[in-house]
């Protein structure tokens, strides 16, 4: 008798689950292969009710709870997937498109909603003058080297941070990789006096040290994501708060004013007028406020906001601080000891020019 049979007895039978409807976690297919082993196949399925549900089918394997994403497989019979540009070109294989299914077995529309039916069940953009109609999903896959589509998440879950376009749910996912991170949600926030950010959440239970965590998961994504995406606030809670049928409430999330790179004990405020008006200029350019000297720009912002504090360190205080100094200094105790050198250099000059 197998460790699994001790472990639940009565499920000798059992020869496969199906799973549909969320997408499965590397971290779910894991627990489910450490306690069940592989005797038990899992099946993971993918398919909008527009289609009449299951379109795609994928048996998990080991392999895949150790990756990134669990893909949602190959068409069903009678099924074809098209992933498409926004010109409804092909994409090819590896390149982001968005998910058409080509089936015979579709829903006719929305009822008495022409307008949403018209944008959604359209003429296939593969074959002028064919009168055969595909849904668009308005999901984002992509074809992996062994044929299987890596479902990468919902166009509605797709944002723009100053001007770089951001997929959340590919957030969310390198966040997932961390061992510490059980569950993680990332939302868009877009305050009226500050330019947007972005926000994560990350469930992690009790006793894990919060600021390790964020350092970690900060320079876990910025080896793989652009300045833009990596949030400028990460939110670590015992449980992200879920709706009644399990899914993650977003609206439930509270985004924080701030999020100090250290805890406000060891803060330390700004203490000369240099350091007040360097900390007035962040506080206008980044989404949060920062009350600590020692914190890092880019813990709290992104290389799209250098531009602008840059620009305004010149309007307040005269002096062109070059981009390899202010990466070189990136605190506002670091950048105020700049500035200060900087303008005394600029009296020197004046000195010299004057025969001082």
């Amino acid at each position: 008798m197998g460790a699994i049979d001790t472990v639940r007895p009565g499920f000798e039978a059992l020869k496969c689950v199906a799973l549909s409807g969320e997408r499965v976690l590397p971290a779910d297919a894991a627990g489910w292969f450490d306690r069940f082993g592989e005797r038990i196949r899992l099946l993971n399925l993918y398919g909008p009710s527009e289609t009449t549900m299951t379109k795609t089918f994928h048996f998990v394997t080991a392999a895949d709870a150790r990756g990134r994403s669990v893909p949602i497989g190959r068409p069903m019979p009678d099924t074809a997937v098209l992933l498409l540009d926004e010109r409804g070109r092909e994409v090819p294989p590896g390149r982001v498109g968005e998910v058409h299914l080509r089936t015979a077995y579709r829903s006719l529309g929305y009822h008495r909603r022409p307008q949403e039916t018209e944008r959604a069940f359209i003429a296939d953009p593969t074959r002028p003058g064919d009168d055969e109609v595909v849904y668009r999903t308005g999901d984002f896959a992509r074809l992996l080297p062994d044929g299987t589509l890596d479902f990468l998440g919902r166009r509605d879950r797709q944002v723009k941070v100053g001007g770089v376009r951001v997929e959340l749910d590919g957030v969310e996912q390198l966040l997932r990789e961390d061992p510490s991170v059980a569950e993680a949600a990332v939302v868009s926030v877009e305050p009226d006096d500050a330019p947007p950010y972005l926000c994560a959440f990350v469930e992690t239970g009790t006793g894990t040290d919060s600021e390790e965590l964020r350092a970690r998961l900060s320079e876990h994504l910025r080896a793989h994501l652009p300045d833009g995406a990596i949030p400028a606030v990460i939110v670590p809670l015992e449980l992200i708060p879920r709706t009644i049928s399990g899914k993650i409430d977003r609206k439930a999330l509270t985004v924080p004013m701030r999020s100090p790179a250290r805890p406000d004990a060891d803060a330390v405020a700004p203490r000369t007028a240099t350091e007040r008006t360097i900390a007035g200029i962040w506080a206008r350019t980044l989404p949060a406020p920062v009350d600590d000297v020692h914190t890092r720009f880019f813990d709290v912002g992104t290389s799209l906001a250098v531009i602008s504090v840059l620009a305004r360190l010149t309007e307040e205080f005269g002096v062109s601080v070059p981009l390899a100094d202010f990466l070189a200094n990136q605190t506002i105790e670091g950048l105020s000891n700049l500035v200060e050198r900087l303008l005394l250099a600029d009296d020197d000059d004046a000195d010299d020019l004057f025969g001082s």
